[in-house]
């Protein structure tokens, strides 16, 4: 059938870019750890690996750590939480 679509060709390509976009996430919260450095080139090489940055890195591997071990993350409330006033 011609106009059957398989999923190795544009059909696939085009029904994915007319999907809805994905919500996006803001963000705003900040995280800094010293590591040594063989755990510091052992997050390159995997970021570098999976074509990531390094903090979308992290992110990747918290969230499949959580998922993994089965910790419920909550999703942030859709009110924002204001920073301190100094």
């Amino acid at each position: 059938m011609a106009s059957e679509c398989r999923p190795d060709t544009l059909c696939k390509t085009l029904a994915f870019f007319t999907q809805e976009p994905p919500l996006t996430v803001k963000k705003t919260e900040v995280v800094s750890v010293r590591v040594p450095p063989d755990v510091k080139n052992a997050l390159v090489a995997a970021a570098e690996q999976e074509r990531r940055s390094l903090a979308s890195m992290v992110e990747f591997m918290v969230l499949d750590y959580c998922k993994t071990h089965d910790i419920v993350v909550e999703p942030p409330s859709k009110v924002a939480k204001s920073r301190k006033a100094k």
